[in-house]
């Protein structure tokens, strides 16, 4: 039940933020509030039968996509990517404040590195490395704050640990 009230405010404040958040270049959005990626990590702690998660996120990206028009396929093959790191973390350290935050980092690097890729080997134009290390330099402490607030409210420590 959580996992869908942050799906579903994610996509609230996504929505606002990409409306009213005009500082963006090559559609590459500085400070943007990855609301609807830190719900679908949050969502991960809060649902146990992780095919059911991957099956939820799915559908969530998939109606994010129609309502925001964006490309489907990038963002979940950029999910797929943190899906996987989320997988080999979850079993692997425990869930301090610490190693949430570098687990937090390195989702959204891993999130923004693969979006990078695939949109540099396209060739997309106006993609380039330094504009991709300006706009990590924007987003990541920014949702980093962001999460670790989330992290401190919704209690994950004490939720599996």
């Amino acid at each position: 039940m959580i996992s869908i009230v942050l799906i579903v405010f994610s996509f609230i404040i996504d929505f606002f933020c990409s409306r009213f958040l005009t500082l963006s270049y090559y559609h590459v959005s500085f400070f943007y509030p990855c609301f609807f990626l830190l719900a679908s990590i949050f969502s991960w702690f809060y649902i146990k039968n992780k095919k059911k998660y991957f099956t939820f996120i799915l559908i969530s990206y998939l109606i994010g996509c129609l309502l925001f028009q964006t490309d489907f396929l990038l963002r979940l093959i950029s999910f797929s990517v943190v899906y996987f790191f989320l997988s080999y973390f979850w079993d692997k350290y425990h869930l301090s404040l610490v190693s949430f935050s570098i687990f937090l980092f390195l989702s959204l690097f891993f999130y923004y590195f693969t979006y990078f890729l695939f949109l540099f080997f396209l060739a997309y134009p106006g993609v380039t490395f330094p504009l991709f290390l300006v706009q990590l330099l924007h987003i990541i402490p920014f949702n980093l704050l962001v999460g670790i607030v989330l992290y401190l409210l919704l209690g994950i420590k004490y939720r599996y640990r």
